[in-house]
């Protein structure tokens, strides 16, 4: 199976699923270290705690919606 990826860039390419797998993965511990490195220097501020509660509770309420393209946001 081969999933095709267009980007403006290059036109389009195609990726395999064992790229695209590789690619969620890399993005996943990307995001686990900068989870590590916010937390070990304290950098959760209160402030950026309860922005998170307030997107949460949005997020539950229904008032996300999903998008497929930054030009959707227009």
């Amino acid at each position: 199976m081969v999933t095709a990826i267009k980007t403006k860039r290059n036109g389009g390419s195609k990726l395999g699923v064992n790229e695209v797998r590789k690619l969620f993965l890399v993005s996943s511990n990307l995001t686990d270290l900068l989870e590590d490195i916010l937390e070990s220097k304290g950098e959760y501020s209160t402030e950026f705690l309860s922005g998170l509660k307030k997107s949460l509770n949005e997020f539950k309420s229904g008032k996300v919606f999903r998008i497929n393209s930054l030009s959707n946001l227009r």
